[in-house]
């Protein structure tokens, strides 16, 4: 797994537990501080009617700083520089790679493979756990690929190839599970995650046994394939691949006020 960072940035421990923090979860992050390789996710305590959460990290998200080449750093999270790869040509990087394109590019893009594959398999396995992405902007190339194949790689590897869960328990954990776990802080999730009367109609017809997430780091934008429509509040702005870029349905979500 491999999450597409800064080469040059904040303390990543720092980053996640202050971005959770600000995010409304009042819990001490225990785990954060243990050591990446360790962390099949974040377990949080909750204010807000459930003593414990789990945020999925099927990608790791967050910044990397300079200091996290240093060899204690690297030590504490049990990665090398090897584990680091430059977005823009998909090379591996060395040390020497590494100090170049930090001093020419700082903001450039780097993929790094920390997670390794079982502890995510434990956590899509785990009942307690939402399946989510955080979003990213879309308006550059070298962006990372769950922005725009997150929600497609679950059926796709977890359901139809893996077989690791079944179908509705993975879109309940991309849908329902998120929501019932937000609405208390955001009212508005109590209309999110429903097919229902009253709910907001947003909608996905697909067909279970071609969906398909393409995005890759190396063409993060690829669109995924499969779906046949997708609604946001009621209004079809994707209808067999072509996706309607003249009208704007969507409304944000807001947390409510203490």
């Amino acid at each position: 797994m491999g999450g597409l960072e800064r080469a040059h940035g904040l303390d990543l421990l720092q980053h996640r537990e202050r971005s959770l923090r600000t995010g409304g979860f009042d819990g001490e992050g225990a785990e954060i501080r243990e050591g990446l390789a360790e962390l099949p996710a974040y377990r949080i305590d909750r204010d807000f009617g459930q003593s414990l959460a789990l945020a999925l990290l099927d990608l790791l998200v967050g910044d990397v700083v300079e200091a996290i080449a240093a060899d204690d750093r690297r030590e504490r999270a049990h990665i090398d520089y090897g584990d680091f790869q430059w977005a823009a040509t998909g090379e591996r990087l060395t040390a020497e790679t590494f100090a170049r394109y930090r001093k020419s590019d700082p903001a450039g893009g780097v993929v790094i493979f920390v997670i390794p594959e079982s502890a995510v398999d434990a956590a899509v396995l785990d009942p307690q756990v939402a399946i989510a992405s955080d979003g990213l902007p879309m308006d550059r190339p070298n962006v990372h690929p769950r922005g725009a194949g997150s929600f497609s790689r679950v059926p796709r590897l977890y359901v139809r190839e893996r077989r690791l869960i079944g179908l509705k328990t993975a879109l309940a954990k991309m849908t329902i599970v998120p929501a019932r776990r937000l609405e208390k802080i955001a009212p508005a999730m109590a209309r999110k995650g429903r097919v229902q009367v009253g709910a907001d109609a947003d909608l996905v017809v697909f067909d279970p046994e071609t969906v398909r997430d393409n995005a890759t780091h190396e063409m993060p934008l690829r669109a995924s394939t499969g779906y046949r429509y997708v609604l946001v509040g009621g209004v079809i702005m994707n209808e067999n691949g072509a996706i309607d870029r003249t009208r704007f349905p969507g409304v944000g979500t807001k947390r409510s006020t203490p």
